[in-house]
């Protein structure tokens, strides 16, 4: 996650990359299985269910891959003091950008929001919670650096003039 001051606005981006290079090798992986039981030199040898199996295991991990593309988008979030909104622009890959705009004096708080992984590691990131109830995650992926994840919300509420 990067913070950039811009004189009248603070933009906190989030680009997901290990996870689409995650996903990505799901898609190319299961690609080829599904192609290789119908292209090989020894196509002829490979029994039906053997080329049914390895279609069935193929199509399992493109789905798999492209939800887990799809479930973590990039964020782009603006805070404009000068005109008093904000701008949050999220867009998973081969996915339509979608924004949501507000005003900034609706933001309540800027919270570090305590997570635990699927091997119990503790884990931290960052919301915007609105007075009419909606949240803005600021990134997909927790970090375990609650240092780092408190010192960007600490950005964030210093510019904005917020509470935790």
């Amino acid at each position: 996650m990067r913070v950039t001051d811009r004189g009248t606005s603070l933009v906190i981006q989030d680009t997901p990359g290990c996870l689409w290079l995650f996903g990505t090798w799901f898609v190319v992986g299961g690609v080829l299985a599904i192609a290789l039981p119908f292209v090989a030199g020894n196509r002829d040898d490979v029994p039906r269910w053997g080329k049914l199996a390895a279609v069935i295991m193929g199509l399992a991990a493109v789905v798999v891959g492209w939800t887990a593309m799809r479930r973590s988008p990039s964020t782009h979030t603006e805070l404009n003091a000068a005109s008093g909104k904000g701008r949050v622009r999220s867009r998973a890959p081969f996915g339509r950008t979608q924004v949501e705009e507000f005003d900034l004096r609706d933001i309540g708080i800027v919270q570090v929001l305590p997570s635990r992984d699927s091997e119990g590691t503790q884990q931290y990131s960052v919301r915007l919670l609105l007075s009419d109830g909606r949240d803005f995650p600021l990134h997909v992926q927790p970090s375990p650096n609650k240092r780092s994840i408190e010192g960007v919300a600490t950005r964030i509420r210093e510019y904005l003039g917020v509470r935790a």
